[in-house]
């Protein structure tokens, strides 16, 4: 017998949300390792923004409240509109992590600025899952109002 066992009724896919979730909190936290990441000619566009704390405690900061919020969501209620919020906030970083990519001062595409329009594009799908989800969650509600 194991002692902690998955409960059925409340497992939805949001496996694709929670690993965005992951892959933020680990680059704020490897920003908040000792180093000189931004000494890297890469991250000139990041240190031009803010330091490498700043950033670090930013994304961490993101990460910690978007995984909030889908535990919220998956454990608490439905909180669709929590997810949606938390994803596009996501996308936004995501998005503007790729455009200080792109300010590397080299030509072409850099594997950071391609890896965080992905994760960008990921975010985007999950922000219109939610919203499909709240509307779901409307229809069914109306529903009961009008059966009660």
């Amino acid at each position: 017998m194991t002692l902690i066992q998955p409960t059925p009724h409340r497992h939805v896919n949001r496996e694709l949300e929670w690993a965005c979730a992951l892959v933020l909190l680990a680059w704020g936290t490897a920003l908040l390792m000792p180093g000189h990441t931004f000494s890297r000619p890469t991250f000139v566009g990041f240190a031009a923004v803010a330091t490498e704390t700043t950033w670090g405690m930013g994304t961490v900061f993101v990460a910690l409240l978007r995984m909030l919020a889908l535990w919220i969501n998956g454990n608490w209620h439905r909180s669709p509109i929590l997810r949606f919020l938390t994803a596009l906030c996501g996308a936004s970083l995501w998005s503007f992590m790729a455009w200080s990519f792109s300010r590397d001062g080299f030509e072409g595409t850099n594997t950071g600025e391609a890896v965080c329009l992905a994760l960008c594009a990921l975010d985007i799908f999950s922000a219109l899952r939610s919203a499909r989800d709240q509307g779901r969650n409307d229809r069914r509600a109306s529903i009961a109002r009008r059966g009660a």
